[in-house]
């Protein structure tokens, strides 16, 4: 197997950093949602996401802003319908995989998802600590127990409810 070490990934950042490729954009301490195609996929109902979604907003808002990177196969209907049920959520549109944007967020305090596996590479890109948190038990989304497992392994957060997931947040366990 082919091994890429951190030191590798941080020259790597350093140099798109350098050639201006990749630059800070996020202004104050936020937890990023990265969206997952799973209503296009008819596994979620646009409303139960919604649901997930708005559920998270108020406690999670205390602990910093919440910002909503669509996933580049969400439709751009849902994309607004969240928009508008949801006015202060901020549509985060960076062209940048979210790997790369752990390197140069500093302020960026959680990543939030169901299933992706961005979450699981929140230590090999950043150089300061990023909660990697799933939605998975939380929204009571079946995941395969050995994706599940290796996902765990990582140090990916499964939360059930809204008061684990805030003490992640708070506390870190």
């Amino acid at each position: 197997p082919i091994a890429i070490t951190k030191d590798q990934i941080d020259r790597a950042i350093n140099d798109l950093k350098k050639n201006k490729l990749l630059y800070p954009q996020i202004i104050k301490p936020s937890i990023l949602y990265l969206s997952q195609p799973l209503v296009e996929q008819k596994l979620f109902s646009i409303e139960d996401e919604l649901a997930c979604l708005q559920s998270l907003m108020k406690p999670l808002n205390k602990q910093g802003q919440i910002l909503y990177k669509p996933h580049p196969n969400d439709s751009t209907d849902k994309i607004e319908y969240f928009h508008k049920k949801i006015p202060q959520l901020k549509i985060f549109n960076s062209i940048e995989p979210a790997e790369l944007l752990y390197a140069v967020e500093k302020i960026l305090i959680a990543v939030v998802s169901y299933q992706s596996t961005a979450l699981m590479y929140t230590d090999k890109f950043a150089n300061h600590r990023i909660k990697s948190i799933s939605l998975s038990d939380f929204a009571k989304s079946r995941m395969y127990f050995k994706y599940k497992e290796i996902m765990q392994n990582a140090g990916v957060y499964f939360p059930s409810d809204l008061e684990q997931i805030v003490q992640i947040l708070v506390k870190g366990n």
